[in-house]
């Protein structure tokens, strides 16, 4: 699929990024919801947009789908209250749709496998997890006195149940959604 989309033009590429970006944020807008914590470290969200990021890098590629998931999970952390969350968010999630990409798109499957876009995608979804936990202990140290960094990743855990509920929504909603969107697509 990369190689169809990419011989239509760079103005046809940067609008379906766009678009994908743009559908990656307003999922992520209308489906999150705060996770409850002991308020030890940073609030955490559940949302649905991690089914958004991988639908992306299965319907337009790995490249498009991780500069879209950047943009779009990017603009949600700077456009609401949780703007401290957005240079962690965008290396998690560019991150993530990356090593998904890999394992969707590897070896021409171009999203087509469903046991490559399941385990690609919770792979990815490993790395998010880690990658937000480290995040959290790092905005944890600078937000708040007197933390070590042993202190803060254990307090960082308590956001870890919310991560996987979160993943794995995503998965269970994405891959069945882009294995019915690519039946539709070879008619």
């Amino acid at each position: 699929m990369e190689n169809r989309i990419a011989r239509k033009g760079k103005t046809y590429d940067l609008v379906l990024t766009g678009i994908f970006a743009a559908l990656i944020f307003v999922v992520t807008y209308a489906t999150h919801f705060p996770f409850p914590t002991m308020g030890i470290g940073p609030k955490i969200l559940v949302h649905l947009g991690d089914a958004a990021l991988y639908l992306s890098v299965i319907m337009i590629g790995t490249r498009r789908g991780t500069i879209a998931a950047a943009i779009g999970m990017g603009l949600f952390d700077i456009l609401s209250p949780y703007i401290i969350w957005a240079p962690v968010t965008i290396i998690a999630k560019a991150g993530m749709a990356f090593i998904a990409g890999l394992f969707i798109n590897g070896n021409k499957r171009e999203g087509k496998s469903v046991k490559f876009n399941i385990i690609g995608s919770i792979i990815a979804g490993i790395y998010m997890i880690v990658m937000y936990w480290i995040g959290g202990a790092i905005i944890t140290i600078l937000t708040t006195k007197n933390v070590g960094i042993v202190a803060s990743l254990i307090a960082n855990t308590e956001g870890i149940p919310g991560n996987i509920i979160q993943v794995v929504l995503g998965i269970v909603v994405a891959v069945p959604l882009g294995a019915a969107i690519n039946k539709v697509k070879k008619r």
